[in-house]
C-alpha cells in the first residue's frame, strides 16, 4: 500500500539455481585434487627407482667383493705350493703352509657368504621388477660414475622447490584455501534479484491505468551464519590451513636436514675414493709385489707377507664399499630433488684436481 490509491501486490516464481563463483571453485577443488594424485603417483615412481638404484649398487659392491676375494684366494693358493715347495728343501716351516691354509679357509668362507648374499639382493632386484625372485640375472655392468654438478646451496633450493612431498603439501593447502573460499561464499548469502507485479486499480488524472515493476532484494535467510555453526566451521578451516602452513615449513626445514646428511656422506665417501685410489692402495699393491718376491727369495718371513695381502684386500674392499655409499648418497639427493640432478661424466680410475667437462 502506497497510501496513493488501491493496491494488489503479487510475488512472482523464483527459483534458485548454483552461482558460476560455487561451480568454478568446485572444478578448481577437483582440479587440485588431481594435482595431488600425480604428486603421489610420482612420488611412488620415484621412491621405486631409488629402492632399485640402491639395490643394484649393492649388487655391484657384493659382486665386486667376491672377485676381489677370489683374486687374492687365487694368490694364497700359489704362496701355499711356494711354500710346501720351500718345506721340501727345509727353507720353510710347515706352520706357514698352516698359516696359509687357514687363511684360504677364511676367504673361502668370506667367498660362501658373499654369494649368499649375491643371491638375497638378486631376489630383492627380481621382486622390484615383479619377476620371479629365482629368475636369472646376468652380470652387473660397470657403472661410469659422474660427479654432482649444483653446490650444496644450490641443492637446498632445488629442493625445496621440487621435492614432490612439498608439492604436495602446498597443493593441499591451496585445496583447503579453495575450500574455504567456497564455503564462504555458500555460507555467507548473496543477495538475490527477484521481481514483483504491482497492479494499480486507481485512475490517474489522464484517464489511463498503470501497471508497474518493482525488483525486490531478498537474502534468503535459512542459509546464514548468523546462529553460528557454519561460520565457526569456517574459522576451523582457517585454523587447519594455519597448522599446514607450519606443517609446511617444518617439512622445509626437515628436507635440508636430509640435504645436509646425504651431502655429507656424499663428500666423505669421495674422500675415501680419492685416499685410496691415490695414495693407499697403490701403495699396498707395492708392498704386496715387495713381499711376495721377498717370501720367494726367502728373505722374509711368511706372517710378513700374510699381513701385507690383508692390508691389500682391505683397502680394496674398502675402496668398493666407498664407491657404493657414493653412488647411494647420489641417489638418496635425486630422490630428495624429486628428479635426477645434473651430474658431470667422472673416469672412474682416474681422478685429478681438474674439473670435469660437462656434457650437459
Amino acid at each position: 500500500d502506497t497510501k496513493v490509491g488501491p493496491q494488489q501486490h503479487k510475488q512472482m516464481m523464483a527459483m534458485k539455481a548454483p552461482t558460476p563463483d560455487s561451480m568454478s571453485l568446485k572444478g578448481e577443488i577437483v582440479s587440485t585434487d588431481v594435482a595431488i594424485a600425480e604428486e603421489g603417483l610420482a612420488i611412488a615412481r620415484r621412491d621405486a627407482a631409488n629402492r632399485m638404484k640402491v639395490a643394484y649398487y649393492d649388487w655391484l659392491y657384493v659382486a665386486a667383493s667376491i672377485e676381489i676375494n677370489q683374486q687374492v684366494q687365487s694368490l694364497l693358493e700359489q704362496i701355499i705350493e711356494v711354500a710346501q715347495s720351500k718345506i721340501k728343501t727345509d727353507k720353510a716351516t710347515y706352520s706357514s703352509v698352516i698359516m696359509a691354509q687357514v687363511e684360504l679357509a677364511k676367504l673361502e668362507d668370506r667367498i660362501i657368504t658373499l654369494e649368499a648374499k649375491r643371491d638375497t639382493l638378486r631376489a630383492r632386484i627380481n621382486t622390484l621388477l615383479g619377476r620371479a625372485p629365482e629368475a636369472l640375472l646376468g652380470t652387473p655392468s660397470a657403472l661410469m660414475d659422474q660427479k654432482l654438478v649444483p653446490a650444496l646451496d644450490a641443492l637446498y633450493e632445488l629442493v625445496v622447490t621440487q621435492r614432490q612431498e612439498l608439492k604436495q603439501q602446498r597443493l593441499r593447502i591451496s585445496r583447503m584455501e579453495q575450500m574455504l573460499k567456497l564455503g564462504k561464499t555458500m555460507t555467507y548469502p548473496d543477495a538475490s534479484m527477484g521481481q514483483s507485479y504491482l497492479e494499480d486499480r486507481a485512475m490517474v488524472p489522464s484517464g489511463t491505468e498503470e501497471k508497474t515493476f518493482q525488483p525486490i532484494r531478498a537474502l534468503p535467510t535459512r542459509n546464514t551464519a548468523f546462529f553460528g555453526y557454519r561460520d565457526a566451521y569456517l574459522k576451523e578451516l582457517e585454523g587447519r590451513i594455519a597448522s599446514m602452513r607450519r606443517k609446511l615449513d617444518g617439512m622445509e626445514l626437515e628436507s635440508r636436514q636430509q640435504v645436509k646428511e646425504a651431502w655429507f656422506a656424499l663428500d666423505t665417501s669421495w674422500r675415501s675414493i680419492e685416499l685410496y685410489q691415490q695414495s693407499l692402495l697403490p701403495q699396498a699393491e707395492q708392498s704386496l709385489a715387495a713381499a711376495e718376491a721377498a717370501y720367494r727369495s726367502g728373505s722374509l718371513a711368511f706372517i710378513s707377507f700374510l699381513d701385507a695381502e690383508r692390508t691389500l684386500l682391505t683397502f680394496k674392499l674398502e675402496l668398493e664399499r666407498a664407491w657404493r655409499d657414493f653412488r647411494e648418497a647420489q641417489a638418496r639427493l635425486d630422490q630428495l630433488a624429486g628428479k635426477p640432478i645434473t651430474r658431470n661424466s667422472m673416469a672412474r680410475n682416474s681422478i685429478d684436481g681438474d674439473e670435469p667437462e660437462d656434457e650437459n
